[in-house]
């Protein structure tokens, strides 16, 4: 989500991969079609500054809205200094679902080589990752760990051994393109 001042409305805004990703950025497009304005657009980067490459993004924004506000006022906080962080909320247990799971592992989750999923937290307080973690034992009864990577960023975890378990829970609702993310789907 994003909104420019505390005192604007805020959009919803979904950037993917292109070409690898347009598919289930289309499908977003269909999800929230009604609140979109335009098609969404392919965007060229400036080139990576690690590998120099130049990569292409499709982009979704959805126009302003009021009541977004809600969402974006649970998920969103500001410091002293009027700078935007994010928040997992305290009552993400009664919001977490198989389908908003689903969505949270395909718009910014992946799988690595050991075939585990993880959900990329990085933006996240340590406090905030201990919320949803706990959140995921209670509702789903998955078991997950946390990894501290460089530059003290934080990721979440779903080992493998837990993998007919997560996809149990995600497999009626992931978008066909976007199974790889989790083993047992794929």
């Amino acid at each position: 989500m994003e909104r420019e001042k505390p005192s604007h409305k805020p959009r919803l805004r979904f950037d993917q991969t292109y070409p690898g990703h347009e598919e289930y950025l289309l499908h977003l497009y269909n999800v929230f079609k009604n609140l979109v304005g335009t098609p969404p657009k392919i965007h060229t980067r400036k080139p990576d500054k690690r590998t120099n490459k130049i990569y292409q993004t499709i982009a979704l924004k959805t126009l302003r809205y009021p009541y977004l506000n809600y969402y974006y006022d649970l998920f969103y906080k500001y410091n002293d200094s009027n700078k935007r962080y994010k928040v997992i909320p305290n009552n993400i247990k009664e919001l977490l679902n198989g389908r908003a799971l689903v969505y949270l592992i395909m718009d910014d989750g992946n799988i690595d080589s050991y075939k585990a999923t993880h959900l990329n937290t990085h933006k996240f307080s340590f406090n905030c990752i201990n919320l949803l973690r706990d959140a995921l034992k209670d509702k789903f009864y998955l078991k997950t760990r946390i990894i501290k990577k460089q530059n003290d960023q934080i990721t979440k975890v779903i080992p493998i051994k837990e993998k007919y378990s997560l996809a149990s829970i995600v497999g009626p609702y992931m978008y066909p393109t976007m199974t790889y993310k989790v083993k047992g789907l794929n």
